[in-house]
């Protein structure tokens, strides 16, 4: 869109500018002929700063409230306010896929909260030591995963983190 220049889009959030005004005018300051294009991007960036801060709101309404089975999670890490991603890759196991600690979340962050026997069931609250099943809520590659972790395995505990979930960054879940 802005022909391999990594040109920075101005502010959308200036008070009283449409859009359609700030594209057309960014365009003509930096020579770019597809105005519709650098709109469109300029809606796009628009459009996730704004599902950023939504996410942001509903975070905080829900801080401190109780988690019910069949309830959507995300992990963020707590140091580096990174989010656990179900990608694509394979993962240690065949049928396996990665999972990777990375900036910002993405609808393979999200997971839904099972439980792992059917003596609970939907809606019930989930208390300390129960057991859980996370399965990711969009399916990648046609199927839906699930989320394993283990103990040690007779293996060190780092590389279990390293090899089994296959993170590649340096931080501990």
């Amino acid at each position: 869109w802005d022909q391999g220049r990594n040109l920075h889009l101005p502010d959308h959030q200036r008070s009283g500018v449409d859009l359609s005004d700030l594209a057309e005018e960014f365009a003509l300051k930096h020579g770019l002929e597809d105005v519709p294009l650098v709109k469109a991007v300029m809606d796009q960036v628009k459009l996730a700063h704004e599902e950023i801060q939504g996410n942001k709101t509903e975070n905080q309404r829900l801080q401190g409230l109780e988690i019910h089975y069949l309830e959507t999670v995300e992990f963020r890490h707590v140091g580096t306010g990174k989010t656990l991603n179900l990608v694509k890759q394979q993962a240690y196991e065949r049928s396996s896929k990665k999972v990777e600690l990375q900036a910002t979340g993405s609808d393979t962050s999200v997971f839904v909260l099972r439980p792992a026997f059917k003596a609970r069931s939907a809606g019930e609250v989930v208390s300390s030591g129960d057991l859980v099943v996370l399965q990711s809520l969009k399916r990648v590659g046609g199927q839906h995963y699930c989320l394993h972790l283990g103990t040690h395995h007779g293996r060190a505990h780092d590389e279990i983190l390293r090899g089994s979930m296959q993170i590649k960054s340096p931080e501990v879940v």
